[in-house]
């Protein structure tokens, strides 16, 4: 689904509730515990979203997973493991 940006002036008389979430995807591969940034391909206005890691390949050297570092374009996932297999990350911002 292509995004969609809407502009103009909107005047509310009552309640109005509106939830949007924004779903971006990719791929990349373990860096270890130094962590490898991950570029989001947006920029986002704050750093509340949520990420979700998961490892395409067997995780045994990967030990446990973390993201850290959230910016408005980025984030970076660390491991404390050895191994490097890709993985599959999925955003949400709400």
């Amino acid at each position: 689904m292509a995004e969609q940006v809407i502009r103009g002036d909107l005047t509310v008389t009552g309640t109005l509730t509106a939830s949007l979430a924004v779903f971006t995807a990719g791929s990349d591969t373990f860096a270890g515990s130094a962590g490898v940034t991950v570029a989001i391909g947006s920029t986002f206005v704050g750093t509340s979203y949520y990420v979700t890691v998961t490892p395409t390949a067997n995780s045994e050297d990967v030990g446990a997973i973390w993201v850290a570092s959230k910016t408005t374009s980025t984030f970076k996932v660390h491991c404390s493991g050895t191994g490097t297999p890709t993985f599959d990350w999925i955003l949400i911002y709400n």
